[in-house]
């Protein structure tokens, strides 16, 4: 937990120095004790102590120590403290400490003198060193650059503190050196300007500019773990803020070649509601969703992906009819190469594809129309609603405020009828037998007709609840079903 509120004697009106240590989380103070009387040296290190520093509570425990990795074994379970070797090769091991309500890992390290990564490597291969100042120079940023030892004295060789009070994100060495060591330390810059609200270094984002390409020699598995990162901060402004330098050092580009067509396209080729860029108002869009899931912003930044290559003019008004639906092929293929995990793509790909639809909202709307949307968006009703109205509030004003009026009545509408949505409309194992229909084929098509079942019963163009074999035959009909697949 980091950025939390925290425990009494912890706060801090402004970044300084501690004139003691305060007491750790899950009494990790224990720890500097054992490996004292064992000879070794041990200081917190990296986010905690600027965390610390900058008067925020954090169980994220990161310690750095003189000890090889089997030494530090040996200590910590010679006084009966419970050990992971999480990274035994790596330098780490964790000491699993009882907290007040859960356990809690603290990670000792081996100082280091290098860290690096091979081109597509999830592991690092390290230089063990003997003293804490190599390691703190070998780090990324000077913010993550200071320790603290038993007494709470701060150790800051690389000025992390002035950077705290200035908010600036500045490398312990040279940009570029510190990038070509490990190129997902350009991601992590943005990052931690995203998250802590600091502004990058002028030598920083040059470097990040120049070196955005080798982004591509980092495994797709460390990018999405940083974009998450971006993507869980609470505030809207910061998130947008993040894409907005991503997009402008091309690293976004570099990373997911896919939005190049929208962050490229020109400015002058909006719809009229919009009365900005496509890349402005994805922006724009992501700015107003504050406190959102993940989920929720990534679809932010892909709901517009597809206007590039739907623009259409007719008689001098931009359209950009279907969209929504070349966004979502656009962001299905780039989710393959960024390593979504199932549900969260299919949750992201429904948001695209569906995002128009809550701004369609007319009050002549019939029930079953309404009742047709809730099903379609599922438990992600309100992520799309969400998205929706981010994306509406973005419009030029005249047409924004039309369009949150009849959002708002829709939201009503859709509370008034939720308990039709939740009764069931088919038989139970339909989708088994429209599988067996089909010969056994599996895949989205099942759920797609499904769909297609539950809109036509929600019609009244079929009974609810009946027989499979009526929902086969109108399937049939409509040729959606082959006959030679046979029952």
């Amino acid at each position: 937990m980091t950025g939390g509120k925290p425990p009494e004697g912890l706060e801090r009106p402004e970044p300084g120095p501690a004139k003691r240590l305060p007491p750790l989380p899950g009494g990790a103070e224990r720890l500097f004790d054992v490996f004292g009387k064992a000879g070794e040296e041990l200081y917190l290190v990296g986010g905690y102590v600027r965390d610390l520093m900058m008067g925020r509570y954090s169980e994220d425990i990161d310690l750095a120590t003189s000890a090889p990795p089997e030494r530090s074994l040996e200590i910590l379970e010679s006084n009966g403290i419970k050990v992971f070797p999480i990274g035994m090769e790596f330098g780490t091991v964790a000491a699993i400490l009882q907290g007040p309500d859960r356990r809690i890992q603290a990670e000792i390290t081996t100082y280091r003198t290098k860290e690096s990564y091979r081109k597509g490597s999830r592991h690092p291969e390290v230089a063990f060193g003997e003293s804490l100042r190599e390691d703190l120079v070998r780090r990324d940023f000077t913010v993550n650059a200071m320790a603290m030892g038993p007494d709470g004295q701060l150790i800051d060789p690389l000025d992390g503190l002035a950077d705290l009070r200035r908010k600036l994100i500045r490398t312990t060495r040279k940009a570029e050196s510190t990038f070509e060591e490990d190129p997902l330390r350009i991601l992590r810059a943005v990052r931690f300007a995203c998250a802590l609200g600091f502004e990058l270094d002028a030598d920083v984002e040059r470097a990040m500019e120049s070196m955005s390409g080798c982004i591509r020699e980092v495994s797709r598995e460390r990018w999405k773990q940083e974009l998450d990162k971006v993507m869980e901060v609470e505030s809207g402004e910061r998130v947008a803020e993040a894409f907005q330098i991503m997009g402008r050092t091309s690293l976004l580009c570099a990373m997911v070649p896919e939005l190049r067509p929208m962050v490229e396209f020109s400015r002058d080729r909006h719809g009229s509601y919009q009365g900005k860029g496509v890349w402005e108002h994805t922006l724009d869009v992501l700015r107003r969703l504050d406190g959102s899931t993940p989920c929720t912003r990534w679809a932010a930044l892909f709901h517009d992906c597809g206007k590039s290559a739907t623009l259409t003019v007719d008689d001098d008004e931009v359209h950009f009819y279907g969209h929504e639906k070349v966004g979502e092929e656009i962001f299905l293929r780039a989710a393959e190469e960024l390593r979504f995990p199932r549900k969260e793509r299919a949750c992201v790909a429904l948001l695209v594809r569906n995002h128009m639809r809550p701004g369609q909202y007319e009050p002549q709307w019939r029930d079953s129309a309404v009742n047709r949307l809730a099903r379609r968006a599922g438990e992600h009703l309100d992520e799309l609603l969400e998205l929706s109205k981010a994306d509406i509030s973005s419009y030029v004003e005249a047409r924004a405020a039309r369009s949150l009026q009849n959002l708002y009545a829709l939201r009503e509408r859709l509370d008034e009828l939720s308990s039709m949505v939740e009764k069931r409309l088919l038989p139970r194992k339909m989708g088994s037998a429209i599988r067996k229909a089909l010969g056994g084929r599996e895949g989205p098509v099942i759920g797609r007709l499904k769909s297609i079942l539950e809109d036509a019963v929600a019609d009244g163009e079929l009974p609810a609840e009946a027989d499979k074999q009526i929902y086969i035959d109108y399937l049939r009909r409509r040729g959606l079903l082959r006959r030679e697949d046979g029952d």
